[in-house]
């Protein structure tokens, strides 16, 4: 995740994004499948990360978002062709959408609420509300969705609701609060985790 502008982001760099995020989350669902179906009895759980992202905009998170939403609508395809083969009835997927994860690809970013401008002091007041989440409350999180079944999840559960919240109101009023939330400076003071340009 770079951070950039749209604009200002190169060819070659929205290449290596959508060649990690979008075409590695293709490879690794068709190489575990093609294994799990050679099983004499084929049964498991896909599980596929994505993130809220993917049904939220964001600026300098176009290539992000984009690649989110494109491994969600692969998950939800896979699902329905697994559905369809009577091989695969023992085979389950789940798809992940985690709200920002403190890791070192969000590392300096005003929805952190660590800084003193005006946008991170806003945040930090968003997250007392709604924290970035822990890496390892996530993984403990699906770890249990795995366990009961599930084939969807929003951590938290919440901010399942806010697309569709969102989507019911009128432009403006979206927007506003879109706004609030972060979409126009949530990544303010964020260094990404790309490699720097040459």
């Amino acid at each position: 995740m770079r951070g950039g502008l749209l604009l200002e982001t190169t060819d070659a760099e929205l290449r290596k994004d959508l060649a990690v995020n979008v075409l590695g989350g293709f490879w690794c669902a068709r190489a575990f499948l093609r294994q799990m179906l050679e099983m004499p009895s084929p049964r498991g759980v896909v599980v596929t990360i994505g993130s809220i992202m993917a049904e939220l905009p964001a600026a300098r998170q176009a290539e992000y978002c984009a690649s989110k939403a494109a491994v969600g609508q692969m998950h939800e395809c896979l699902r329905w062709e697994l559905r369809a083969r009577r091989d695969a009835r023992h085979l389950r997927s789940l798809l992940v959408l985690p709200y920002a994860v403190r890791t070192q690809m969000i590392e300096g970013a005003a929805l952190l609420g660590e800084g003193d401008e005006p946008c991170h002091r806003r945040f930090a007041w968003i997250g007392l509300l709604l924290p970035p989440l822990q890496p390892n409350a996530v993984a403990r999180r699906v770890v249990r969705a795995v366990e009961a079944g599930e084939e969807r999840i929003y951590i938290p559960w919440v901010v399942g609701w806010m697309p569709a919240i969102l989507n019911l109101l009128p432009a403006p009023m979206r927007d506003a609060v879109l706004a609030v939330c972060g979409a126009a400076d949530g990544t303010h003071g964020f260094r990404g985790c790309a490699p720097p340009r040459a």
